[in-house]
């Protein structure tokens, strides 16, 4: 999905002219764009997150965490051989229980996108990203009861779509 319509949608959502901000350089775009990124911050820590596997060579037990390509939030898992090992995360570097080529398994922040950029994430819909980027620019310039309206539909949807597909187990029991 294209940035550029994201940000057109929540000026219609907003009552502004999407034909009026359709290049890059308007304030109101701008703030839009910001308020994008942080929302998918947001999204990326909180509930859906991205993860990255990579490979990795523990030096003496030790894997710098600057040599991962993407900025790491925290390690999922880190595996030797397909076979999962312990390990500890520490600001510069992580270290785990043996030396040798590994693979490292961690969610990360996502890198900030451009007016003309694509957000490769399938996971979210148009209007439900849309709706984040509103609330956020609502709270962001004093519009509380709008950013409220925003904020609640786009919770109550980003948990709905996080907890999709996953299985609850009731146990049985006797009513009487």
């Amino acid at each position: 999905m294209l940035v550029k319509n994201i940000i057109s949608e929540c000026l219609s959502k907003l009552g502004m002219d999407p034909e009026a901000h359709n290049d890059g350089e308007d304030s109101v775009v701008k703030a839009l764009l910001d308020a994008a990124n942080s929302v998918y911050c947001e999204i990326a820590t909180d509930y859906l997150p991205l993860v990255a596997r990579e490979k990795a060579v523990f030096d003496e037990g030790f894997a710098e965490v600057s040599a991962l390509a993407k900025r790491i939030l925290y390690v999922v898992a880190v595996r030797k051989d397909g076979i999962a090992k312990g390990y500890k995360l520490y600001p510069d570097y992580i270290e785990s229980t043996f030396r040798g080529e590994g693979e490292i398994e961690y969610a990360y922040l996502p890198d900030e996108f451009a007016f003309d950029g694509e957000l490769s994430d399938t996971r979210i819909p148009e209007w439900l990203f849309a709706e984040g980027v509103c609330a956020e620019y609502c709270y962001r310039n004093n519009m509380s009861d709008m950013a409220e309206a925003f904020a609640a539909k786009f919770k109550e949807s980003l948990l709905r779509l996080k907890n999709k597909g996953s299985s609850k187990y009731l146990k049985a029991r006797r009513w009487s």
